[in-house]
């Protein structure tokens, strides 16, 4: 095994302003993100503390204030998915992409 194969994949960390709040679940139990400003399908999320992680699937509804659907990295229980109304997601990304 090289040393190379050792190291740790790169941190990633919140980056910029919120990507939006959690206001609901969607009718298969993903987060239901609502945003001033969304972010592009496709972009990585996570809570604050790091405890949910996902990514934009979709995105849809009126073009000043749309929803986001966040397809989360692993099961979300729906117990987990109701505890996450109100909470903000960020961006995320790896410390090399800064």
């Amino acid at each position: 095994m090289s040393s190379e194969e050792c190291l740790p994949r790169a941190p990633r960390s919140l980056h910029g302003q919120p990507a939006g709040t959690i206001v609901g679940l969607s009718s298969r139990g993903f987060p239901l993100l609502r945003s001033d400003h969304p972010p592009s399908e496709g972009i990585s999320l996570a809570s604050e503390d790091g405890s949910f992680r996902g990514r934009v699937m979709r995105i849809f509804g009126p073009v000043s204030r749309p929803y986001a659907v966040v397809e989360p990295k692993g099961p979300l229980p729906t117990a987990r998915g109701a505890a996450l109304v109100g909470q903000r997601l960020w961006p995320e990304v790896r410390s090399h992409d800064r």
